[in-house]
């Protein structure tokens, strides 16, 4: 029943997660129609782009609580961290800052900070899938961070040597609205592209589940694949039907790590529910009111059961069950331990020790009276 309800759950908040980003596109939609700096484009891109904040802070929070490995919970935290840091930025340059202002083309620049380090921070959280938790990133592949900080560099820069972005000489203003693309214009898509097919890879070579089966495998590197593609068509200026690379990109990312999550490639504690249910330990977990929460399949015992001993001493033994007790957070858990071998083996260890007390006084006053005769 519990299993039921998580999974309800579960379903529940990703159809709240579809409706709320499928709302942000319709906004999207709607907002390509106002006027550029009007008052309605600036209010329903801001309303858009909190959308986009408010999806990527709860489904990163959801993620921490479900992940168990240390190292990858922290590379995804930072990855939500640079996709949230983006969204910010693209709404201070369209929707907060004047068009063609110096502050609109700094946000522009800045871009690329998220945009180069996220995909360096999902390569190193698929490095960290199937390693021990206190793994840590070796220091030779310390250029995957050391490469997306040159490319910044040179980014923001641009305006000094404009090899990434070229303006006109007779152009007033520098903005994304009049420049041509520079010798060096590809240089930051192609290391997005590069750390995703590097990611591609690991989690190709690594991929060892056999219970999941080979759909799995293709829904899980289908949004990264295409990722690949609407880099490339963006880059090569095809038209595209959703030309917010932004929200594409970050969409993407949020899919594979939840497919990858899903399928099970990802370890997570989205199924311990089940497996305490099926679990042969006789257990229950109680909210700090005694309201019993989750109980096992096993545990045939009640609330009426459990002496007030319990709590005070961390256990109690009642015929051959000894019943534990553990506080855990907002609550504790009790259960039953069957130690009927136990004290069978205590009664035959006791039964022994006595038997060798007698042998022992036996032997004892036997020497005594050899030592006496002697004396005689």
């Amino acid at each position: 029943m519990f299993g039921r309800k998580l999974n309800t759950k579960t379903n529940r908040l990703t159809a709240l997660f579809i409706i709320v980003f499928l709302a942000g596109i319709m906004l999207y939609f709607i907002n390509s129609n106002e006027k550029i700096g009007s008052w309605e484009y600036r209010i329903i891109g801001t309303v858009q782009s909190l959308l986009y904040l408010i999806l990527i802070a709860a489904w990163c929070g959801l993620t921490r609580h479900r992940l168990i490995q240390r190292g990858l919970r922290k590379y995804i935290s930072l990855t939500c961290l640079f996709l949230m840091l983006w969204i910010v930025l693209r709404g201070l340059k369209y929707y907060i800052f004047a068009p063609g202002t110096d502050a609109a083309r700094y946000c522009w620049y800045a871009y690329y900070i998220p945009l180069m380090f996220y995909p360096a921070c999902v390569l190193t959280a698929v490095l960290h899938i199937g390693k021990p938790d206190d793994w840590k990133l070796p220091r030779n592949k310390v250029l995957i961070f050391l490469i997306p900080a040159v490319i910044v560099l040179i980014v923001l820069t641009n305006d000094l040597h404009q090899l990434i972005f070229f303006f006109p000489s007779d152009s007033i203003t520098w903005s994304d609205f009049d420049y041509r693309r520079g010798i060096l214009y590809a240089l930051p898509f192609s290391w997005y592209s590069v750390c995703v097919l590097l990611s591609l890879s690991v989690m190709i070579k690594r991929y060892r589940i056999p219970q999941i089966h080979r759909i799995s495998t293709k829904i899980l590197l289908l949004p990264s694949v295409f990722g690949v593609i609407y880099d490339l068509q963006y880059v090569t200026e095809h038209a595209l039907f959703f030309s917010d690379i932004i929200v594409v990109l970050c969409a993407l990312t949020v899919l594979t790590f939840e497919s990858a999550i899903r399928v099970g490639y990802i370890r997570s504690n989205s199924h311990y529910l089940d497996t305490f249910r099926q679990s042969s330990v006789a257990a229950r977990i109680y909210d700090k009111d005694g309201h019993l929460k989750y109980r096992s399949g096993s545990s045939d015992f009640y609330e009426t059961d459990l002496p007030d001993q319990i709590f005070d001493q961390g256990s109690y033994i009642r015929d051959d069950i000894r019943y534990r007790f553990q506080r855990i957070t907002n609550g504790y858990v009790v259960w039953q331990e069957n130690i009927s071998e136990l004290l069978q083996i205590q009664k035959q260890l006791e039964s022994a020790n006595e038997y060798l007390q007698d042998k022992n006084l036996i032997l004892r006053r036997q020497y005594e009276t050899k030592i006496e005769r002697r004396r005689l």
